[in-house]
């Protein structure tokens, strides 16, 4: 009677008691070392207007030894969605309230585009230029100094972003709305523009970082690091960044002459064994597949077209391979979705449809 007794009461918590999360060897690396320098359950003193809280806590470099960040660049070729570095068998997937998959006309108004574009139409201009050939590895080119050619505005050319931000769903409009909403709640409005201050801010100090560590292969000291979010950026490429080479291009704008839009490239290097167009991006949450990426590979498809077509990099050939490393604020270890060729037509295909929606609009 005993026994049968402690199993009905184990029976009676198991079907009460919430599930138990997964958690990653890193964590539990962080919380091991947490319990030895201070209390893991300390007072709760959570400021929520301290915003950079919310990126969590702050780990040591020292979790993210080599050899326990594995490197699973597993091919480049497949027909599935873009290959990542790192290990993600004990990543959650993205919670159910972040924003929808971007979607993308299937049709558009031809007498519209027509009339506001009669002699452009640019559904049918490919990715690659034929004039050029296709650059799949650095030792093809003889590369000179690493292109780096500034940005001039021109407010009569869109750049990549406006168009991408202007053309997104009803659902995902609605979803942003609704996080501005939420933050400004919490933080008042001029709290939320200190927020956006300070991500723009962390951005640019990460991108200073990536070029100064492709051209020195040198990463900084995190003392040398000013806030304490991208000292959690520089945790996180700590060992990813490692898979970097040879850069041919580094911040360089791109004009598309035929589409008529910019945009600013941040990086074309080796990924491996692999020439690619590299854009960096952070994130508070795991992004573990392409589908997670959003507008992500669009953006790169984006570039990649306009610099196989701009003039000014035709020693470069053609680039088809991309790239999207994820940064993250918490500091678990970046990963790096790659596309092939045929996925970056795909997306290049998707970009063009939002570039058309974007100029029947305007």
């Amino acid at each position: 009677m005993m026994a049968l007794s402690v199993i009905r009461t184990v029976l009676r918590r198991n079907l009460f008691l919430p599930s138990v999360r997964m958690v990653s060897w890193e964590e539990k690396q962080y919380w091991l070392q947490m319990s030895k320098t201070q209390d893991v359950y300390p007072k709760q003193t959570h400021n929520k207007t301290d915003h950079f809280s919310e990126f969590g806590p702050l780990l040591s470099p020292a979790v993210f030894k080599t050899g326990h960040v594995k490197d699973n660049f597993t091919g480049r070729d497949s027909d599935g969605g873009g290959q990542t570095w790192g290990d993600n068998s004990e990543i959650a997937a993205p919670p159910l309230d972040q924003i929808a998959a971007e979607s993308v006309s299937s049709s558009l108004s031809n007498s519209a585009a027509g009339e506001l574009l009669p002699t452009t139409s640019y559904l049918g201009v490919s990715l690659l230029n034929p004039s050029r050939p296709n650059t799949t590895h650095v030792d093809m080119i003889h590369p000179a100094d690493i292109f780096k050619i500034g940005h001039i505005r021109n407010p009569s050319i869109p750049s990549v972003s406006k168009v991408l931000a202007a053309t997104k769903s009803e659902e995902s409009k609605a979803a942003l709305a609704r996080w501005e909403k939420e933050k400004i709640a919490v933080l008042g409005l001029e709290g939320f523009k200190q927020l956006k201050a300070d991500t723009f801010a962390c951005g640019h100090t990460l991108h200073d970082i990536l070029e100064t560590y492709m051209q020195t292969k040198q990463l900084p000291k995190a003392s040398d690091v000013p806030d304490s979010v991208s000292k959690r950026h520089l945790v996180s490429i700590s060992q990813t960044v490692r898979q970097f080479d040879r850069p041919l291009l580094l911040e360089s704008a791109v004009i598309h002459p035929e589409c008529n839009y910019h945009g600013i490239v941040d990086c074309v290097a080796m990924v491996g064994d692999t020439l690619a167009l590299v854009d960096w991006k952070t994130s508070e949450k795991v992004k573990n597949n392409s589908a997670a990426l959003f507008d992500n590979p669009l953006q790169v498809a984006a570039y990649m077209g306009a610099i196989n077509r701009d003039e000014r990099y035709n020693r470069l050939g053609n680039l088809t391979k991309g790239a999207v490393v994820v940064v993250y604020n918490s500091g678990y270890p970046a990963m790096v979705h790659m596309f092939n060729t045929q996925q970056m037509e795909m997306y290049w295909e998707q970009w063009c449809h939002r570039l058309q929606m974007f100029h029947d609009m305007t």
